[in-house]
């Protein structure tokens, strides 16, 4: 369960962060390679003849890459630069690269020229295992961007900052690419070190055998200066700024006060000694109001406090303030005209931009203008605006061809008229004439005719004369209006965006003229577009959703529209925009602890062992007296999360990082708790949240009862109290409408165990808010509707398994021996020369191409990370299946594909396992899942193939049937087929449970 957005931080504000941001694919073996420009201040290259890494700082780094999908499309969103390699270095191959090993980097140590022979080019295939230590003193933040390639197989790459004296902020990220053939990647992590972490170690581990199918390329630092002003709004050369903006940045890590330069040339910025406004104590400053299209340089040097009060010179930034008016696009735009003189010269081609360039200049090509029929006794061309226009000005270019200065097709005496409804016209009184054109490849002086704000969803031209006087047919080039934006824009929330808090504040962009603003906000969108529904008068350009009591989990729709009574249009009816407020408030998803301080999960979630001071807390925590322990032990010798991470990270909710473990002892009393404060009190009943969700998971010996307290309400665990000790992702949902506090002030949560002599180790992950009521499942016996084979293994002799469905599809053991099971005895595998096959049953495959439903499911307990639990079908790809074990968690493939587990399950406990497939599948949930104990537990997706299973080798218990090997290694019990997919109810009555349980959400 992937949760929406948090309710509030989840730890301390930190000045050191470390998280991956990101990892992007970039290209693959279908690649035509181009060389991109990848610019960054430092970067470090694998030389596997020397065994140096690296090279020095760089100018530039260059990456073999398709050109559509480059490295520096994705960082800077722009098109990059691209130099095409006619002749590639040797290392490389035209067009597709056949492995990721023959990849090479480019590196530019000099002025980036495009020229292929001013690169330096490292031939190597780069790193199969590296690690590296990259210098950030003196960054105060950025990204670093790890280049790399594989083929198949695993890789994990894991990143530490520290510095002197410093604890470590670590990041780390994993992956196992599947069915990824020679697929570059970009992988990056944001970085701030808040001044006091000098480098970044990372660690990059190919778990390919023999080294040649996933290959670290190279990485770059991109950063800014920790002593410098960051982050300065408006960005660097943003454009349409509005004319009020404020201008803001986030202050130098050693700044006292602030000077800052603004002006209209970058000369005069840059050589500027006298500050526009010096001696600032506030990271921001309101330049007053800016001239329309205007182009703003500034820059802000932050000054250090005493005694040195060293300044800090900052760059020099640009920002284009917005137009008064801008373009209307010829798309929104619908012609019409008395008549056209053939197929090519029609009416749209005055408004769709052809034979217009760049620079204004209008092409002689008579296809790229209208012109009327050769004679029309009443020629006129209309433009209709898909709504009312504030209009501004309208370019008319004349008809240009080459013979116009001969015949002149050209307008001249024309009549210009307005209309709003299309009925009633009003006259343009002082546009009369069009200018000639030259009939030039040169011309670029058209017309330009002032509307003076005028309202108009239709303009006519009522054509009076041409140019020429002699034939009766006229021509136009191109014509183009700008508007004066009236309506509110530059919504924010976008258009479209979700996870959009109930009690967000709504703001926009003022259209000109504007006195006040109406409101309407609704999920009908209909009622919006009618203006009948709910409205608010706004005198400012925000609205605060809070006084609306919106709804989670809703989309909804809202438009402004800008008021002024004492203009001719009193009324401008907005753009219809919309978002969605998220299924879930997020009270903690766990995601932001890490093992360094102030960040480690004891220190937000207080436990009974406390934390000592350092420079984050000034106080210790001596503890809440109880046997309570957050986190992994990471310290003590004899811990097997000696030096691991504090967070659990093997072991999560589907969707989510990490969880947080919560050991308990109730040895010296009868409870063991956590608690969190919050410094902030939170409302938990914004958004009509009505549950409380608990997403836990147990461990088998844990004893004792789980509780809750809200504020100083408590609330004790009511299902089955034998869930605790169940090693499977669980919901404890909770109705706040019984729970006796003030939720409009929650300041505390507490989790724990009571009970005396209770012990054990709970995982928690995601808890949040919801505005559904909680659901139940209550355990049903699926009887033997559509059982088609059942294994029980319960005979305890011999070399037959029998089918105790009555089916008579029995199996024959293969050197796998009798123990006791899960229920009654079990077959023991031995992970080498072990199987089951059911002779002559071939599977429930596909028929007419459609794949019919089934589940599988059985218990299993073993300690050994990969094997075959049940196989069949041919090995060609969506015509075989696979049940097994893969990397310690569940995994189901057809050979096209795969859907993977969450959960660990070689831990030698009995866990039910269960595979349910729909009619017509694919490898995507829900039409596929994974079960575990009972509990819904399929966390990634390789494909959408469907399934397309044909008979072929018979149904195979242990091994992997079409091909051999993969043999299963421990105990599996109570192998079930059915002909349908069977329902949550149904398996977890197999799983064993016998009370209701919390559906999740």
């Amino acid at each position: 369960m992937a949760m929406a957005i948090l309710l509030t931080a989840t730890h301390q504000a930190s000045a050191a962060e470390l998280t991956h941001e990101a990892t992007v694919q970039v290209s693959d073996n279908e690649s035509v390679y181009n060389l991109s420009v990848f610019p960054g201040k430092a970067g470090y290259s694998n030389d596997t003849v020397s065994g140096v890494f690296g090279d020095g700082t760089v100018v530039d780094y260059r990456f073999f890459m398709a050109d559509a999908d480059s490295v520096w499309s994705w960082i800077d969103g722009g098109e990059g630069r691209v130099a095409d390699i006619t002749s590639p270095p040797a290392a490389n191959v035209a067009g597709a690269v056949n492995n990721s090993q023959n990849w090479p980097d480019v590196w530019v140590t000099g002025d980036p020229d495009f020229d292929p022979a001013d690169f330096t080019t490292d031939t190597q295939a780069g790193a199969q295992n590296i690690t590296g230590t990259i210098d950030v003193s003196g960054l105060g933040k950025g990204v670093l961007y790890f280049m790399h390639g594989t083929y198949h197989d695993a890789y994990a790459l894991s990143l530490t900052m520290s510095g002197t004296g410093q604890p470590d902020v670590e990041a780390e990220y994993a992956d196992d690419p599947e069915n990824t053939v020679n697929m570059g990647w970009v992988t990056s992590f944001t970085f701030a070190t808040g001044g006091a972490y000098s480098t970044i170690t990372y660690s990059y581990t190919n778990n390919d055998a023999d080294g040649s199918r996933a290959r670290f390329m190279g990485v770059i630092v991109d950063g800014g200066d920790a002593s410098k002003a960051q982050d300065l709004t408006p960005g660097n050369e943003d454009l349409d700024v509005s004319r009020d903006v404020d201008l803001t940045w986030v202050p130098g890590q050693f700044a006292a006060t602030h000077n800052l330069y603004v002006g209209e040339t970058f000369e005069e910025v840059d050589t500027a000694t006298v500050p526009t406004a010096s001696d600032l104590t506030i990271a921001s400053f309101d330049p007053g109001r800016l001239n329309f299209g205007q182009t703003y340089f500034w820059r802000v040097d932050e000054v250090n406090g005493t005694p040195d009060k060293t300044v800090h010179r900052g760059e020099v930034w640009s920002f284009e303030v917005e137009p008064y008016s801008i373009l209307v696009s010829g798309d929104t735009i619908t012609v019409t005209a008395s008549s056209v003189s053939n197929e090519f010269s029609t009416a749209d081609k005055v408004i769709d931009g052809s034979g217009l360039d760049a620079n204004g200049v209008h092409a002689m090509d008579s296809d790229t203008m209208w012109f009327t029929a050769s004679v029309d006794l009443d020629p006129w061309i209309q433009f209709e605006f898909d709504d009312v226009k504030k209009l501004d000005i309208m370019k008319v270019w004349n008809s240009n061809s080459p013979a116009e200065s001969a015949i002149g097709w050209g307008v001249k005496d024309v009549i210009v008229e307005v209309s709003v409804d299309g009925a009633t016209w009003d006259v343009l009184a002082d546009a009369t004439q069009f200018s000639r054109a030259p009939g030039s490849p040169t011309y670029n002086q058209p017309d330009h005719i002032d509307f003076g704000g005028a309202a108009a969803k239709f303009v006519r031209l009522d054509i009076q004369s041409n140019w020429g006087g002699i034939i009766m047919s006229y021509g136009l080039s191109e014509v183009q209006f700008s508007e004066i934006p009236v309506k509110a824009s530059t919504p924010d929330p976008a258009v479209d965006a979700v996870n959009i808090l109930p009690n967000a504040v709504l703001t926009w962009r003022a259209g000109r003229q504007a006195d006040q603003h109406t409101v309407y906000v609704s999920t009908d969108v209909n009622a919006v577009i009618d203006g009948t529904a709910p409205s608010v008068a706004a005198q400012t350009t925000s609205l605060d959703l809070t006084t609306l009591d919106l709804a989670l989990d809703q989309t909804y729709f809202w438009r402004v529209d800008e008021v002024n009574d004492a203009e001719v249009s009193s009324v401008w009816a907005g753009d219809v925009w919309s978002f969605d407020t998220p299924r879930a408030l997020v009270v903690d998803n766990f995601e932001g602890y890490s093992n360094a301080s102030p960040k480690r999960p004891f220190q937000t979630w207080l436990d009974g062992f406390g934390y000592s001071s350092d420079e984050f807390f000034a106080q210790d925590y001596a503890g809440n007296g109880t046997g309570s322990g957050v986190g992994h032990d990471i310290w003590s010798l004899s811990s097997p999360h000696f030096d691991g991470a504090i967070m659990e990270t093997a072991n999560t909710l589907p969707g989510s990082g990490q969880s947080m473990p919560f050991y308990y002892t109730n040895s010296g009393g009868v409870t063991s708790q956590t608690e969190r404060m919050f410094t902030v009190p939170q409302d938990w009943t914004v958004g009509g949240a009505v549950t409380l969700s608990i997403a836990f998971n147990g461990r088998v010996g844990n004893t004792g009862t789980m509780f809750v307290v809200i504020n100083n309400a408590k609330i004790v665990y009511d299902r089955d109290n034998g869930n605790i000790s169940r090693g499977a992702w669980q919901a404890w949902n909770i109705d706040l409408a019984a729970v006796n506090t003030t939720l409009t002030n929650v300041t505390k949560l507490t989790l724990g165990v009571e009970g005396a002599g209770a012990s054990g180790m709970i995982l928690f992950d995601d808890i949040g808010l919801y505005a559904q009521a909680g659901e139940l499942i209550v355990p049903e016996d699926p009887g033997v509707d559509g059982l088609v084979g059942a294994w029980n293994f319960d005979d305890n002799t011999g070399m037959v398994a029998t089918d105790s469905s009555g089916n008579g599809r029995h199996g024959t053991i293969v050197d796998a021996a009798w123990q006791p099971g899960k229920q009654g005895s079990a077959l023991n595998f031995d992970g080498l020369t072990s199987y089951v096959n059911i002779d002559g049953y071939k599977g429930i495959n596909a028929i007419d191409a459609v794949q019919q439903a089934f589940t599988i499911a059985n218990w299993i307990k073993t300690t050994v990370g990969e094997g075959e639990m049940v196989t069949w079908g041919t090995n060609v790809g969506r015509q075989r299946l696979t049940w097994r074990i893969n990397g310690d968690t569940l995994r189901t493939e057809h050979g096209s594909g795969n859907l993977r587990g969450n959960t660990p399950v070689n831990d030698d406990e009995w866990h039910h396992v269960a595979l349910v497939v729909t009619n017509g599948a694919d490898l995507t949930v829900p039409a596929t899942q994974i079960f575990l104990d009972g509990q819904p537990d399929s966390t990634f997706s390789g494909s959408g193939n469907p399934y397309e299973l044909t008979p072929d080798v018979d149904v195979r218990i242990g091994m992997s049937g079409p091909q051999g090997g993969r043999f299963f290694t421990g105990l599996i019990d109570e192998v079930l087929i059915y002909d349908r997919a069977l329902d949550e109810a149904e398996l977890l009555w197999l799983a064993g449970r016998t009370g209701p349980i919390d559906k999740p959400f």
